[in-house]
């Protein structure tokens, strides 16, 4: 037992082996934008130097990518 709670409930969908499978297919650039700021909790700034984009580019490739993970989550 390794005393962490394991509950779905407090795991944001993406951490779950559905959800690491889901992102697996998604274009990578998605997949990293995504992964900076949901796991690594980095600022636009830092994932725009990451993926040598403008900062203003940044909120619209996350939303890209959560958009596309809606989509294959419904199985399209």
């Amino acid at each position: 037992m390794t005393g962490r709670d394991n509950s779905r409930e407090d795991s944001p969908p993406e951490t779950d082996e559905t959800g690491d499978t889901l992102l697996a297919r998604l274009p990578q650039r998605l997949r990293v934008a995504l992964l900076l700021r949901d796991r690594a909790g980095l600022s636009d700034r830092a994932i725009a130097t990451h993926l040598r984009v403008g900062v203003t580019e940044v909120p619209g490739i996350i939303d890209e990518a959560r958009g596309e993970l809606r989509r294959l989550r419904q199985g399209d």
